[in-house]
């Protein structure tokens, strides 16, 4: 039952260039383990074809970089081996804290990559998880899909999916949601997950699904709870470019007053919003800050770059104080003149 790297109880540990392949049995542990282990790095392996998952923090685990490796494919990311469970997996308390997750392959397997709370009631927490391809193959250009991209649930709480520029995961070709948040509305204890910037398209659920149940509603004040809070996403009335800037108006819905919130813009092209008409978001192309005002509410009219006729935007709102809530995608307007 035991995967083909495990370590426990170690610090500063470097697993590096290794193939971890074929191990274990059903049920069985990751082609590599850390477990309680502070401080180290997992940089440029091979993590493919285990019965367990690929690679997986465990315990009291802290510090950890995972980095340039391949997880639930061959060795040259152009073909699926995928690993029998999940690709990357975070599991464990609250001192399951402060490990990076940074530019890996992940795909292929069952979840792309996931935190939780296994085996305690509180979950992980002040991980990151940037700059990843998930669900693709390593040219960007074929789909080798996970059955969800990244998914947080079970208490996993305050962790960043995402970041500017390089940072950006690319989420697409996954079988269901980009980005699942929790795991039924009940699950109260997964909160102040930030997802921001990321490259979001082409998968078949939804691009972030809060609950994992398809679009969840927004409700006047805010008052419902969940997942991330069940944070209302913005709704979008118009968006047109004058050949200056284009400007999308909308309002949005918090039921906190005085709170600051940061509406995140992103672009589709023409065509591809997903089927169910709310996001996704493939092109990040800006923000606008807010502060909300009586009754939680705000509205706004924010300038974006121009170019953009015909494409599709959508929205999310993401509060910047903890918690650092992201809700799931708005639906989207298309860019007219």
């Amino acid at each position: 039952l035991y995967g083909g790297i495990r370590l426990r109880d170690t610090t500063n540990t470097r697993v590096l260039a290794n193939h971890a392949m074929f191990n274990g049995s059903p049920g069985g542990w990751p082609g590599i383990s850390l477990w309680d282990t502070t401080g180290g790095q997992v940089i440029g392996n091979v993590a493919s074809g285990n019965t367990g998952s690929g690679i997986g923090l465990g315990g009291n685990t802290t510090g950890i970089l995972v980095q340039d490796n391949r997880v639930g494919t061959t060795a040259d990311g152009l073909s699926a081996l995928g690993n029998g469970y999940d690709g990357i997996d975070l599991y464990g308390g609250a001192t399951n804290t402060g490990n990076t997750v940074t530019g890996n392959l992940v795909s292929a397997n069952r979840w792309g990559i996931i935190i939780w709370y296994y085996p305690n009631p509180v979950g992980p927490t002040g991980n990151t998880v940037t700059g990843n391809i998930i669900g693709l193959d390593i040219t960007q250009t074929s789909s080798l899909p996970n059955q969800i991209g990244v998914y947080l649930r079970d208490g996993a709480h305050d962790n960043i999916i995402g970041g500017s520029g390089p940072d950006a995961n690319i989420i697409s070709g996954n079988s269901g949601a980009g980005i699942a948040v929790g795991v039924d509305q009940a699950d109260t204890g997964t909160y102040g997950n930030t997802i921001i910037w990321n490259s979001i398209y082409d998968n078949g659920g939804l691009g972030i699904d809060l609950v994992n149940d398809g679009i969840t509603g927004n409700d006047v004040g805010d008052v419902d709870t969940g997942p991330n809070d069940l944070l209302n996403y913005p709704v979008l009335t118009s968006a047109s470019d004058n050949g200056i800037q284009t400007t999308v108006n909308g309002s949005v819905d918090i039921g906190i007053s005085g709170a600051t919130i940061v509406i995140d813009f992103y672009t589709n092209p023409a065509g591809t919003c997903d089927l169910s008409g709310y996001g996704e978001g493939r092109t990040h192309i800006g923000d606008t800050l807010l502060v909300t005002g009586g009754g939680g509410t705000a509205a706004f009219s924010a300038p974006l770059p121009t170019g953009l006729l015909g494409q599709e935007i959508t929205a999310t709102t993401r509060s910047v104080l903890v918690p650092g809530n992201t809700s799931e995608f708005s639906a989207c307007v298309t860019v007219s003149p």
